[in-house]
């Protein structure tokens, strides 16, 4: 799979390959990562104001299917 993030700081979309997709209870429209392995997604440039973290909660992301892989269905998705 591929999950790609855009960030409202500059708009530019960027990827990062590779992840695997694991039904976990959690709230609808959320996901969740481990980083650093999804720090490509996040812009240098966007921190939070007063302590410079990253914004790794205000990432937009899209999950894809990479290379030919079939689309998950709910019933392979745990869903």
């Amino acid at each position: 799979m591929w999950a790609t993030g855009t960030s409202g700081s500059d708009g530019v979309e960027r990827r990062a390959p590779g992840f695997r997709v694991v039904a976990y209870p959690s709230a609808r429209g959320c996901a969740a990562t481990y980083f650093p392995g999804a720090d490509v997604l996040v812009p240098l440039d966007s921190t939070a104001a007063g302590c410079n973290t990253p914004t790794t909660k205000s990432i937009v992301v899209r999950l894809a299917p990479a290379g030919g892989e079939p689309a998950p269905t709910p019933a392979t998705a745990g869903g």
